[in-house]
């Protein structure tokens, strides 16, 4: 991704009612896994990572 010029990503956990949910749901320890794993990744690649919540 940083080859590429991609520096800089976001995690939204976004949830509405019109729209199914994916099979991971927030705050299980799956979850928590998918974002460790995303955080050092990017930590990894030198690229900046934000995370943010939304209705």
């Amino acid at each position: 991704m940083k080859r590429v010029g991609i520096n800089r990503v976001f995690i939204g956990n976004i949830w509405q009612d019109n729209v199914p949910g994916g099979k991971v749901r927030i705050f299980i320890d799956e979850w928590w896994d998918i974002l460790h794993a995303a955080l050092k990744r990017t930590t990894q690649l030198d690229i900046e990572i934000g995370i943010f919540n939304s209705p």
